[in-house]
Parts: structure tokens; sequence; C-alpha cells
């Protein structure tokens, strides 16, 4: 019994050496990479556009939208859009949006960042902006690392800590407070 359950440990041990190996030498996902390869610019037509202005139709079929390095810089009914002086055809990705729908990024505005490896997820979403509650110090240099576009992710804003007073709804990740003077130090 013993050398049955030594055995199973010393497997447990080797597999998890295996996983470790596999993740340290890859490194982080390739989605949370920004790939250097793309074209500078992408264009996409035949596309149901929500819009957001006030005033403005709520949906425009047969549009085209002009992205470039990473911003939205024209929409406009289909073929209607001119490149951008500087930039070839050769620079440009056209995706054919026939049948779809493109809207504006969401925003969540309650969200806990707990580890970079969940900022593809809210794009993938469509969420191209959150606010995180319960901000730390790790949040601002991952703040940083977004805006260069070291890793991708969406817009993060990062509140302060949770102010929290002794008792039932306390936790190890808030600051205690129990005064108005100590709430204004902390």
């Amino acid at each position: 019994m013993l050398l049955r359950r030594t055995l199973l440990v010393i497997v447990g041990l080797v597999v998890c050496l295996a996983i470790w190996l596999s993740f340290a030498t890859t490194g982080f996902p390739s989605a949370l990479k920004p790939s250097r390869d793309e074209p500078s610019a992408t264009r996409i037509d035949n596309v149901r556009l929500v819009s957001m202005i006030p005033g403005a139709p709520e949906a425009l079929d047969n549009q085209s939208v002009l992205i470039v390095d990473g911003a939205i810089v024209a929409s406009g009914d289909n073929g209607s859009l001119a490149l951008p002086d500087g930039l070839k055809a050769d620079d440009l990705r056209v995706i054919d949006g026939a049948g779809k729908t493109l809207l504006p990024g969401l925003i969540d505005a309650h969200v806990h960042v707990w580890d970079e490896a969940e900022l593809a997820g809210y794009l993938a979403h469509g969420v191209t902006g959150v606010r995180n509650m319960s901000g730390m110090p790790f949040h601002l240099p991952l703040i940083k690392r977004i805006e260069e576009g070291r890793i991708l992710g969406p817009d993060l804003v990062t509140t302060g800590p949770i102010l929290n007073s002794p008792g039932a709804n306390a936790q190890d990740n808030h600051i205690m407070v129990t005064t108005a003077d100590e709430a204004r130090a902390a």
C-alpha cells in the first residue's frame, strides 16, 4: 500500500512538473501578445453599423469602417472611404462584414481584475473598457503595458483599495477603517 501511494505521489509530481515546464517555456498565451505582423490598417465592408450618436439613425446598412493603427478613423457608405495619406492598398486588410453588425465597444464599469490573463477575454466579448474595483499596486504597471501595446487588453481604469469597517463583510484585501479621518487617510 505504501509503495502504491509513493508511486502515485511521484507520478503526480512528474505531471505537475511537466505542466509547469510547458508554461515556463512557452510563456503567456499568444492571445495576450499583440501581433506585430498585422497590416497597419483594416477596412470592414458591407457591415450594419450601429451608431450611438444622438439624433443619428439607430443603424445603417452597407457601411464601411476604416481602422488605422488600432483606432477607427472613418466610417461611411461602402466604397466611399479613401485611404489616408501614406497608406498603400498593400497595407490594408479588408474584411467582408456581410450579414454582421458592428457596434461600439462595451464598457464594464464594475470588474475585479486579478490576473492579466483575464484581459483578452474582455476584448473577445466586445468589452473595450473596464473600471476595476478594488485596485492594487500591480494594476498600475498593467495599465501601462496595455497603453504601450505590450499586452492586449481593454482600456483599464482602476480605483483605490476597498475601504471597509470591521464586521461580517470584512475581507483580507480590504483596508479597515472605523472613522472618517481613517477613511480620508487611507
